[in-house]
């Protein structure tokens, strides 16, 4: 019994440390404000779009779920307004999936040499056992466009998952919410240590593996940029401080002085 507690004692003193590393790229970013202005612009843009896209859904959203639930007709209204807000309830919580991952994806994508600059920064600074691997700017864009349509490609599933959990009674949609934070989380961090691990050559499968050997760490870290690119203005310095973090972590994945 107190080999399982000391375990989850430690899973969470792990899942917490993956946490600070977002609060250590926010200060990290605090002593560089340049490149914080030039960081921010891509989820600016990204984020006014997206937000619109919102915005326009939750202004639709009774049109659309009424189309989406013509075979209710007959039933009676209580059970017709119950019906119809759980299913607004699980559009809203997979859209907002959909949209936080796609959001990462393309701000990633369109910042791609800003974020490569606050990666190649943080590692100046603390320092490296090797050069990082030298790529040109057409490959480095064609990169972050692969990496997009991958992060894209695993938002569509969690964003139908979350929606079919919020199916059921009750607990639904917090469940679902959760999952969301948790799959979501997940993603992100494997996409937001692409750019310092592109620059060490390593591989998708090798990142892949570095994670899973400190899941609960990669977790928390993914969970708190999920849970920041939620909010729209934060969202905008959350971004280049997901990529300061990013390195960090990447760092002491790979056992790297993190300072």
């Amino acid at each position: 019994m107190s080999e399982i507690v000391g375990k989850s004692r430690s899973a969470a003193g792990e899942f917490f440390r993956g946490v600070s590393f977002m609060w250590r790229g926010l200060r990290w970013l605090v002593r560089h404000p340049g490149l914080t202005a030039l960081g921010a612009v891509p989820p600016l843009v990204v984020g006014a779009v997206f937000l619109g896209l919102m915005i326009a859904l939750l202004f639709n959203l009774n049109a659309l779920v009424e189309w989406m639930t013509p075979f209710v007709s007959g039933w009676d209204d209580w059970l017709i307004t119950a019906f119809r807000v759980l299913v607004a309830a699980m559009l809203v919580a997979g859209a907002t999936v959909l949209f936080v991952l796609s959001f990462s994806a393309l701000s990633l994508a369109i910042g791609a040499p800003v974020y490569d600059a606050i990666s190649a920064a943080v590692d100046k600074e603390l320092g490296v056992a090797e050069p990082a691997v030298e790529r040109s700017a057409l490959a480095s864009f064609g990169k972050a466009i692969a990496d997009a349509v991958r992060l894209l490609l695993i938002a569509l599933p969690i964003s139908l998952a979350v929606f079919l959990i919020s199916l059921i009674p009750f607990v639904g949609g917090v469940l679902g919410a959760v999952f969301g934070a948790l799959a979501g989380g997940r993603a992100l961090a494997l996409e937001l240590t692409a750019t310092p691990m592109d620059a060490r050559d390593e591989t998708v499968g090798t990142r892949r593996r570095l994670l899973a050997g400190s899941r609960a760490k990669t977790m928390g870290f993914g969970v708190a940029a999920y849970l920041l690119f939620l909010i729209p203005l934060v969202a905008v310095i959350a971004m280049p401080a997901a990529s300061a973090g990013a390195t960090l972590l990447t760092r002491e994945l790979r056992g790297e002085p993190i300072g």
